[in-house]
């Protein structure tokens, strides 16, 4: 599903101009969210592949507003900008969203570095004793 429209102005398709039809927009991805503002593109991972919308949730027409719609689906990315060649924000998950919540890979990371700072000071703390005894 592409949200865009073709301006053609010119007589050859390399003029062709698109133009996002997106009024406004709230996009959420492994619990991070993002605001789309008018004008902008919605992206995948590939701007040149259209979204990978699996269920459409809500559709509905809204009286001088446009169509308003609520979907999913499964990507990797999505990326949001003025021009689809140069996405200015984007929403990127890891493998790790598709094994754990989100909480508990923050709390695995915060663990594995607070560990790694421990081991650190315990090996500089051993190293300057064994270095003073002669």
């Amino acid at each position: 599903m592409k949200f865009l429209d073709l301006d053609r102005n010119g007589k050859d398709a390399r003029d062709d101009l698109k133009i996002s039809t997106i009024v406004e927009g709230k996009i959420r991805m492994v619990n991070q969210e993002q605001d789309i503002k008018q004008n902008q593109f919605l992206m995948g991972e590939n701007p040149d592949t259209p979204l990978n919308i699996e269920l459409i949730r809500h559709l509905q027409i809204v009286p001088k507003k446009g169509i308003e719609a609520r979907f999913s689906g499964k990507t990797k990315e999505i990326q949001i900008g003025l021009d689809q060649n140069f996405p200015v924000s984007q929403i990127q998950g890891s493998w790790l969203d598709g094994v754990l919540p989100r909480d508990a890979i923050i709390a695995l990371f915060s663990f594995g570095a607070a560990t790694v700072a421990n081991l650190l000071s315990w090996l500089f703390s051993n190293a300057s004793k064994s270095g003073s005894n002669p």
